[in-house]
């Protein structure tokens, strides 16, 4: 940003320079004599000169400032056909002045303008087809508006190397989510407020995590999924885990406003991985876009797929519950196999940002993890007992419930214990 505003004043300057130097020649009064005889015979302006006058102060004023607007209009417009029209509307803008002060008993040359218009958006233009200055183009080409303008202009300060155009192996957070009942939703509702419905969730999904330096890869009706980490040096994955939590505190209101207007809510799930994605500009002529591809996509989904198990909202992998454990409260669900990698891992529940938990938040979270460890080493008693004190009063935990449940099923009817339950592969595969 700071580049194009730099450029925009060098310009600027070289423009308003060339033309002071050409009007202390007199060329721009010369051509003018005729126009203001013009203005004299025509009744514009009185004859024998009374109450005429001419300021060198106005003239500089306004090609210094038509310099340094054309300047920055060439250089931050995309389009160049945008360009040019506002370098017309600024010169009819400059000549329709000369007329207009003439009424005033004013004389003012509109060439000197006009020259300023020209130079300024020659050299715009000029710049705007070097590398630097295509930047801005190639950004809005294959980005637009799935990144917030706040994005873009951090974009533009970037290095060549850091330009998330350039095709290469890049650590990317990847947030979806998942909107699972959207076929009853479909049943249930009219087309109007089916689309309505909708609408307010992209509004509240899409458009929220933009806002918070996201770039949204799909959005479509049932599925908003987003990369963070775009920008260089950014914490992806807390930035993503946070996003994540005020995301779900956003669909929770809008579920009220739906079971209030449609008498419907939402059931949804929301999923986080981190890891290394290819990223790079796809497509063909006059369909590019930006994108990514790695397994982290698949993961991320997957575990949006999970919730659906644990009764959770939102779920995050390993790897970003260690890039952002020092920004969230989590808890540990089962561990799930990882087809990609052919591996088993570990995925948590996000509870809330980092010492935003109470005392006895805090007591139930310890009780659930200490319940957790008892459970994978097959010691379902002690963790009967720890599940049994992780529990609040008053307040539904549908994880908690599902593995008390579990684990006085196995008490039942004791068998070896495995890691990653069926039903949980079940699950990842669906």
């Amino acid at each position: 940003m700071w580049r194009y505003i730099g450029v925009s004043i060098v310009i600027g300057l070289i423009t308003s320079t060339l033309v002071f130097l050409l009007y202390e020649t007199g060329i721009f009064l010369q051509a003018c004599g005729g126009i203001f005889e013009f203005y004299e015979e025509s009744g514009l302006m009185p004859e024998g000169g009374a109450g005429k006058t001419f300021s060198d102060i106005l003239q500089f004023a306004v090609f210094v400032s038509l310099a340094f607007g054309i300047a920055w209009a060439a250089i931050d417009i995309p389009r160049a056909n945008f360009k040019v029209t506002v370098a017309v509307c600024a010169a009819f803008l400059v000549f329709s002045l000369s007329p207009t002060l003439a009424l005033h008993d004013i004389y003012f040359e509109p060439f000197s303008g006009f020259l300023a218009i020209i130079l300024s958006l020659i050299l715009g233009m000029a710049y705007s087809r070097t590398r630097q200055g295509q930047r801005k183009r190639l950004i809005h080409a294959v980005m637009g508006s799935r990144i917030s303008p706040d994005t873009f202009h951090k974009l533009l300060g970037v290095s060549d190397g850091d330009l998330p155009m350039k095709a290469a192996r890049r650590e990317v957070s990847v947030l979806t989510c998942r909107v699972f009942n959207h076929p009853a939703l479909m049943r249930e509702l009219e087309p109007d407020d089916l689309v309505e419905l909708t609408n307010l969730l992209l509004k509240n999904t899409a458009e929220h995590l933009v806002s918070k330096g996201a770039y949204v890869d799909e959005s479509r009706p049932h599925l908003v999924r987003v990369f963070f980490g775009i920008q260089p040096g950014s914490d992806h994955a807390a930035d993503a885990c946070i996003a994540a939590l005020e995301l779900k505190r956003r669909i929770t209101n809008l579920n009220t406003e739906c079971e209030r207007r449609w008498f419907q809510t939402l059931d949804y799930g929301i999923g986080v991985s981190s890891g290394e994605l290819t990223t790079g500009v796809f497509g063909s002529r006059g369909d590019v876009y930006f994108s990514a591809l790695g397994g982290e996509i698949e993961f991320s989904r997957r575990l949006c797929g999970l919730n659906t198990t644990y009764g959770s909202s939102i779920l995050i992998s390993a790897s970003s519950y260690m890039k952002a454990k020092d920004f969230v409260e989590v808890r540990p669900m089962e561990m799930v196999y990882m087809e990609e990698s052919d591996v088993m891992a570990e995925v948590y529940e996000i509870l809330d940002e980092r010492g935003r938990l109470t005392d006895d938040q805090l007591k139930s979270r310890d009780a659930f993890w200490q319940g957790m460890i008892y459970y994978r080493e097959g010691k379902y008693d002690s963790a009967l007992e720890s599940f049994d004190k992780a529990r609040l009063n008053g307040k539904t935990d549908l994880p908690l419930e599902h593995y008390l449940v579990k684990v006085r099923q196995f008490l039942l009817h004791p068998r070896p214990f495995e890691d990653g339950e069926g039903e949980d592969l079940e699950s990842m595969s669906g």
